[in-house]
Order: C-alpha cells, then structure tokens, then sequence
C-alpha cells in the first residue's frame, strides 16, 4: 500500500482501512521496503489507542472487533530534507525534527526536559516529557534559528542543536 504511492516530496499522512474477519489479536508489520528511500521515517498512529510507533523500528499488535474500520489509523511518511536531521547521541530518544514538528522516539520509559530558544537565549518552549514510542511536539511557527536542549532528568546527560524554522 504505501509503496504505490508516488514519490514524496513532502510530509505525508495517509489513512489506513481495514476488514477485520473475526475479533482477535492482528499485527501491523513492514515486510520489505523495496524502492523506498531510507531517508524516510514510518509513524504508525493508532487514532483509537493514540499510540505512535516508528515502522521501520518495531512491530504493532492490536486487537480488534470483527468488522471494517477505516478510522483507526494513520501512517505519517516523514521525508528528510534539508531542515530535517535525525540525531543520535547519547541521550535517547532519537530526534527528528521537520520544519516546526519535533519527533521523539524512545525505545524506554524516560524521563526527559526539554528547552527550546531563541539564539538570544529567549525560552521559546519548555516541558517535561516522559517518553515510551514516539511523541511530536509543535513549535511555534516563527520563522528562525533556535537551540533545543533535552536532559535525561535525574541525570546531567543532555543534546543541544540548532534548528532553523524556515
């Protein structure tokens, strides 16, 4: 399914249907990923349970009811490109950022602070988070260049980059 779809140039939410033949337990999984670009990261969003996952990282299981369900999810295609990294350090969660979103995604339960501002120190944003999958958290669209902090709490481990908001 996502693989008809036609090339990406920008962030894409496509909704997902689907017939369920019995009530029971089912799996939502990637098989292959021929012809799909690596740069591109796979959100799994269940509207029911409001989990997210990252696709190409872990398998989903759900249960469900017998019947069609074309509300449940959504899968979020978040293309790289020049004003999104994804960030490896120390600290996890790995971090995507696109253009005012920023993506966590955690694969254990932490406790983290986050503080985004201004390249004059102004606080633009600042919140506590507790990761377990994958989390986004809208910046104020203000065009510009910030810094983003993250701090595991308890602990004086953190990341710090730039991000431009164009």
């Amino acid at each position: 399914m996502i693989q008809g779809l036609p090339p990406l140039t920008v962030n894409t939410s496509v909704p997902i249907g689907f017939f369920a033949g019995i009530d029971g337990n089912y799996i939502i999984s990637i098989d292959s990923l021929d012809n799909f670009p690596f740069d591109m990261t796979i959100i799994l969003e269940d509207l029911t349970t409001q989990k997210k996952i990252n696709l190409r990282k872990e398998v989903y299981s759900f249960s469900t009811l017998q019947g069609e369900h074309n509300n449940r999810f959504v899968v979020h295609i978040i293309k790289e490109s020049t004003d999104l990294k994804l960030y490896k350090n120390e600290v996890n969660p790995d971090i995507i950022i696109s253009g005012n979103t920023l993506t966590f995604n955690s694969v254990t339960d932490t406790e983290y602070f986050l503080e985004v501002t201004d390249m004059l120190g102004h606080r633009i944003l600042t919140k506590n988070l507790y990761l377990k999958g994958v989390e986004s958290i809208q910046l104020p669209e203000i065009k510009g260049t910030y810094l983003l902090k993250i701090t595991e709490k308890g602990t004086n481990r953190h990341l710090i980059k730039k991000i431009v908001i164009n």
